[in-house]
Parts: structure tokens; sequence; C-alpha cells
């Protein structure tokens, strides 16, 4: 009688294990789908990266990083993203702050304790604002030579 228990419960738990397999595969298999897409429309040329968790769904580049020297985008490839970010990650900190987790009267150096002495007055709405006083990382001496040597 344990011998058939014991049976059933790794005959289930292989099931458990072969569907959640199978799931992720129906699931990546719809996800490259919705992808190539957008891809083969020539609307979408980039990497996408989905994860749940600690695991990595999918993590694949689409299209040509250069098109002019048919460079394959890739899952490194790195892009310059320009201001593309900026509402997202203010929207990002609203949400934190409606929901308790910081201030957006905040100092910064009350999240990063190491920054230069002269951000110990700005604020994470300074930030937001554009009135914090610290320099566009654009104005750097070799900003431009650092970047097209390819250094992070």
């Amino acid at each position: 009688m344990t011998r058939r228990i014991t049976l059933a419960v790794w005959l289930a738990s292989s099931w458990a294990i072969l569907a959640t397999a199978c799931l992720a595969q129906d699931n990546l298999a719809r996800m490259e789908q919705a992808v190539q897409s957008y891809v083969a429309s020539k609307q979408f040329m980039g990497s996408v990266l989905v994860a749940r968790g600690e695991t990595v769904l999918l993590d694949k580049g689409y299209g040509f990083a250069n098109l002019e020297w048919d460079i394959p985008n890739s899952p490194t490839t790195k892009l310059r993203l320009g201001s593309l970010t900026k509402q997202f990650t203010a929207a990002s900190i609203l949400l934190l702050e409606e929901r308790g987790k910081l201030k957006v009267d905040d100092p910064v150096k009350k999240y990063m304790p190491d920054a230069p002495p002269a951000w110990d007055k700005v604020t994470i709405y300074n930030l937001l604002t554009h009135t914090s006083g610290i320099p566009s990382f654009y104005v750097v001496p070799r900003f431009n030579t650092t970047m097209r040597a390819g250094s992070p």
C-alpha cells in the first residue's frame, strides 16, 4: 500500500512538473509569436527580456542594432534610450510615494548615502523637476569619446 501511495505521489508530481514545463513552452511560443508579428511588419527592432521572479522566460534580440553594417540585436546590445524612460521613472516614484515607500521631499542622500556632499540638499522633487543643479552627463569631459568606445 505504501508503495502505491509513493508511486501515486511521484506520478502526480511528475505530471505537475511536465504540465508546468509545457505551459512555459506554450507561453514562450506565444510571446515569440507576438514579438515576431511586430518584427515582420518592421515595427520593432530591439531586445526583449521577460522574467517572472528570478526565472527568465524570454531574452532575445530582434532585428538590427545597425542596419548599415548588418549588426544584429542581441540580449546584450547596448541601446541609447535618451530621455525615453523619464516619464516611467517619474510615474514609478509617484506610485512609491502613494504607497508610503518614500516622499518626493526626501533628500536623495537618504537613498544614496555615498552621494557627493554637493547633493546634501537635493531632493527627489528636485530630480523630477530638473532643479537639482546636477549637471547633465552629456557635458562631462570625454563623454562622446567614452560612449563611442563602448564603455558603460
